[in-house]
């Protein structure tokens, strides 16, 4: 890959070329909504039809459980919660009398011809159903465990989540939101985003946006990986500083409407030359966008010690700072996807050029200039690409470097240290590039 030219001015000070273009929106998510003042109401069905779909929920009652190191052929009978999904997968979660638990996923399937319903369970669990109700299901086991039982529903209520802005335009939003609980949903729904004014305080009167799909999202979480169903609506033609009211919504085909929390929204156009990385508004309601380009002296010139920096900097105008490792490893570290969307880019030579790497949020791509590559440590067969010196505003807290580390031999890049990309310098009296960030109050 070569290298992508950059053009352009970020407010009248010139910068290095060191932008990505990127033609992507989204990163793990896609993008999925109406926009602007289209209305079209796009009604969004359960992945499963039919007489199963009665099934689908969560449900008290009996279900296997094998001793750890067991044979799943001898397993005994406990109490637990069954929990069947509307996308034909289930997940069972079953404790014996000491309080052992013994949990289980897979496949399951309900026959209108056999009124059976099966799983792909180890243990072989499967039943006759008898009776189905709303609020419980009557079953005979199959396998080897014989008995009648009953599964009792456990309400769980569909909902929307907390509305989330993942990316800013010029006149309007990017907005996600979380359908919270869909696995269980059995009905054909809408859902979008409402919105009004800030003087507006009927929500019914909100003007609505639909969404038109419902995807999985991706979420890493130190539980592990989850999957969420959510959806993307885009919103323009709105008036630049104004107060909005965000709402999400769920709308049934009897007219119930589910309403999600209000969120207080400025519509606010990004500085060009910027990024927004996705993260939400901190403690003062901000959220910072990072230049694609490092501030230059002149067109040879990007160093700058850290006393120029500052006087550098305030030619940007109001707003712009140099950031702190508090932004860098509060943002960063955690909304860059480092497991994967890292990328080594050469220049027209094939050298290494550029490292790469893509906000978890919204996708958009943030590069750095490469520095190495190094050895890792002496007689190791990897490298480490150092990116270029960046100076941070707290300099008297230092004491820390850090670099992206590639493995050749892997052919991956994986984060350490702990600060990301950022190489902090150690002393005032090096020279460093200032790759600088707007902060702007977005919420009220």
């Amino acid at each position: 890959m070569k290298i992508l030219n950059l053009f352009g001015l970020l407010l009248g000070i010139t910068f290095s070329l060191v932008a990505c273009s990127d033609d992507e929106i989204n990163g793990d998510a896609e993008m999925g909504g109406n926009s602007g003042s289209e209305n079209t109401q796009t009604s969004i069905k359960p992945p499963m039809e039919g007489e199963g779909l009665n099934l689908v929920g969560s449900w008290y009652g009996y279900g296997p459980y094998v001793a750890s190191g067991g044979n799943a052929s001898a397993y005994g009978l406990v109490n637990g919660i069954w929990e069947f999904y509307n996308d034909s997968t289930y997940s069972w979660i079953g404790y014996n009398s000491f309080g052992y638990k013994y949990s289980e996923k897979g496949k399951w399937h309900y026959s209108v011809k056999n009124e059976t319903l099966t799983t792909d369970s180890p243990c072989g669990i499967n039943w006759k159903v008898e009776e189905v109700l709303e609020s419980q299901w009557v079953g005979t086991l199959l396998g080897a465990k014989k008995g009648t039982y009953t599964y009792t529903r456990n309400n769980i209520d569909i909902l929307p989540s907390n509305i989330r802005i993942v990316d800013y335009k010029e006149g309007g939003f990017i907005l996600k939101d979380t359908l919270v609980n869909y696995q269980f949903n059995t009905k054909e729904i809408k859902c979008g985003v409402c919105y009004g004014t800030k003087n507006n305080k009927d929500i019914s009167t909100f003007k609505r946006l639909y969404a038109n799909k419902i995807y999985t999202d991706t979420i890493y979480t130190i539980y592990g990986v989850q999957y969420k169903k959510v959806y993307n609506v885009e919103i323009n033609l709105l008036e630049e500083n104004e107060r909005y009211q965000l709402c999400s919504f769920i709308e049934y085909n009897d007219g119930n409407i589910v309403y999600g929390k209000i969120y207080n929204a400025i519509c606010i156009t990004p500085p060009q030359n910027t990024i927004y990385l996705g993260e939400v508004p901190d403690k003062n309601k901000k959220v910072y966008f990072w230049a694609t380009k490092f501030m230059a002296k002149n067109e040879t010139s990007t160093d700058f010690t850290y006393s120029e920096a500052s006087e550098y900097l305030s030619q940007l105008g109001k707003n712009w700072r140099i950031p702190s490792g508090t932004n860098i490893t509060g943002v960063l570290n955690k909304y860059i996807n480092y497991s994967n969307e890292i990328q080594i880019l050469t220049d027209e030579a094939g050298r290494l050029d550029y490292i790469q790497s893509k906000s978890k949020i919204n996708g958009n791509k943030l590069c750095l200039k490469l520095f190495g590559p190094l050895p890792v440590f002496a007689g190791s067969g990897s490298s480490y690409m150092r990116t270029d010196d960046i100076w941070i505003s707290d300099i008297k807290n230092t004491q820390h470097c850090s670099a992206i580390l590639y493995n050749s031999e892997r052919n991956s890049a994986f984060q350490a240290g702990d600060i990301g990309f950022y190489h902090r310098r150690r002393d005032t009296d090096c020279t460093a590039k200032i790759l600088p960030m707007y902060e702007v109050t977005v919420a009220w």
